[in-house]
């Protein structure tokens, strides 16, 4: 998805414009261009409105004006530029590119790819048709085609400094932030006042943990030319900062851009992880009505109905969200959970699990889902049956722990009760948090709780699960750096007194360097943790396993800790 509009007016278009009438229009169109690229819309639109004055009747120059109204967003007015032109020379490649950007405007993307793929037949050698193609399947999606055509397009005009900036908007919308920091700095040395290439940019170095610069780069933006854009994107680039300037830069974003999708769901994200679910529903809930295709998003707004408890919402919301994804698997375990909670029909909710096991058959999420089911309609047994099997092969998951310490109160079994409530929040200190939406703990339990507080204090030095560490954490006791590269503490963590951990999975090669390595677990998220970590980790050394007395690459786990000293 482009950030914002990509600038139309260029010497590339295939159909010369007419000789204006006098030097003054051609100086005009100059001045239109200029301000185009800078995405000064109401300055080109000036000078295109001077330069049609001078000549009325040019098919060309009302194109191209129209395509300065599509990027100030006068639809309307871009349809009367269209239509006159099309008076004028209805076989004219301007007007016909014209009306293609005009059916991506209005959503109609398949229309705008059946003309551009006419005009890519008539001139296979015009580097904005490709580009104009590579629109068309960004708005549907298909971001490694959209990158094709304008690579496509840069190679057959590497000079023309727009196609660097419109493949960093698709390389950013791939995560490939390397790839858009580096076109869009290309872009920048032929445009260096562009202030939407400026915000690009911005977002391109926060990808690459770059955020001080990120933040500055925004701040720029902001003074010189404030958007919607820039503002979301330095509150996205604040996180985990002061919650206070981050709601403000979302609420300055919304109110310059009401449609601004990201916005919403960032705002939402934020309410829903301090567990304020009531207010998450309302931006959340414009999140997915603006992208509907944003299953991540429409779960976390079903889980901010149910907990509010507004269980049919949040069993509505994801049954919408399945229609356009019926084998999503995460989906039907939500919805087999929110159906227990419901307490409607047992095999209502079984079903969903049913179907959820059937397509991914080794899920433990799934198992989980499934014992929650029972627990939710008194099926003790069945339940703590389902836990149990769980725990032998994932002895460290908090949220299975938990779950089985709340059953275990039900059933008065205390003192099994506490010592599941300490594991699972030594596994993971914000479980409460996470399982708030749709499972908590007795008051007596609460982590705040000073017994809770003393069994967590008398458990902190102690081996998980009795002593009996699983398979993965043993993979970590396994590897042993033989030298290593300290990170910097991250600052929120710092300021907030956090201590935590990432874990890594990776190749030790046979030289003993870090190969390959992917970041599987960070606890707590939201500090930086993760960041620091990734910075650094590759210049580690391990000693490399060994074979029949050769060095062998092998894949290892090893976990990274922070601790406050």
């Amino acid at each position: 998805m482009y950030l914002v509009p990509p600038g139309v007016l260029n010497e590339d278009a295939p159909s010369k414009p007419p000789a204006p009438k006098d030097r003054k229009v051609a100086e005009i169109l100059g001045r239109a261009e200029e301000a185009d690229m800078k995405g000064d819309f109401a300055a080109a639109l000036a000078a295109m409105d001077q330069a049609i004055a001078l000549d009325p009747k040019n098919a060309y120059l009302l194109a191209a004006r129209a395509y300065v109204r599509i990027q100030a967003l006068d639809i309307a007015g871009a349809t009367r530029d269209i239509n006159a032109a099309a008076k004028i020379d209805p076989a004219d490649t301007t007007v016909k590119t014209a009306r293609a950007t005009l059916d991506l405007a209005n959503g109609l993307s398949q229309d705008a790819m059946d003309i551009v793929n006419g005009l890519i037949r008539e001139n296979p050698g015009a580097a904005q048709f490709f580009e104009l193609r590579a629109r068309a399947h960004a708005v549907q999606q298909n971001m490694p085609q959209a990158l094709a055509d304008l690579s496509e397009a840069v190679r057959l005009a590497p000079d023309y400094p727009q196609l660097h900036f419109e493949r960093a908007l698709v390389l950013s919308s791939m995560y490939n932030w390397k790839g858009a920091f580096d076109d869009i700095e290309q872009f920048l040395t032929s445009q260096p006042d562009s202030m939407p290439a400026h915000t690009v940019r911005a977002f391109a170095l926060n990808g690459l943990s770059r955020r001080d610069e990120a933040v500055s780069e925004f701040d720029k933006v902001i003074a010189v030319q404030p958007t919607a854009q820039a503002y979301y994107g330095r509150a996205w680039t604040r996180l985990p900062g002061n919650l206070n300037q981050i709601m403000a830069d979302l609420d300055t974003a919304l109110k310059m851009n009401p449609n601004l999708a990201g916005a919403y769901r960032l705002k939402g994200q934020l309410y829903f992880d301090q567990a304020d679910f009531s207010s998450a529903i309302a931006p959340l809930g414009n999140a997915v009505r603006l992208m509907p295709g944003d299953v991540s998003g429409a779960r976390m707004l079903a889980a901010s109905y149910a907990g509010v408890h507004q269980y049919d919402a949040a069993i509505r919301q994801l049954d919408q969200t399945a229609a356009g994804q019926p084998a999503d698997v995460p989906l039907l375990m939500d919805r087999c959970r929110y159906k227990a909670l419901k307490k409607g029909s047992l095999d209502d909710a079984l079903a969903d699990c049913d179907r959820a096991a059937r397509l991914d058959p080794m899920s433990e999420e799934v198992r989980e889902a499934r014992a929650f089911a029972y627990q939710s309609f008194g099926q003790s047994n069945k339940a703590m049956e389902a836990y149990n099997d769980i725990l032998t092969r994932r002895p460290n998951s908090a949220v299975v722990h938990f779950a089985r310490a709340v059953m275990e109160l039900q059933l008065h079994s205390t003192e099994q009760a506490a010592a599941d409530f300490v594991a699972a929040r030594k596994a993971d200190p914000t479980i409460d948090q996470r399982v708030l939406h749709y499972l908590k703990a007795p008051a007596g339990y609460e982590a705040s709780d000073p017994k809770m507080m003393a069994l967590l204090a008398a458990a902190k030095d102690a081996p998980k699960n009795g002593g009996n560490k699983s398979d993965y954490i043993g993979m970590h006791a396994k590897w042993r750096p033989a030298s290593i590269v300290s990170p910097r503490y991250p600052t929120a963590a710092e300021d907030n007194q956090i201590e935590g951990y990432v874990d890594f999975e990776f190749v030790v090669e046979s030289d003993g360097t870090v190969g390959d390595p992917k970041v599987v677990a960070e606890m707590p998220e939201a500090y930086g943790l993760a960041d620091a970590a990734v910075k650094v980790f590759p210049l580690w050394k391990f000693t490399p396993q060994a074979v029949n007395g050769s060095a062998v690459a092998a894949k290892a786990y090893y976990r990274f800790s922070f601790k406050l000293r």
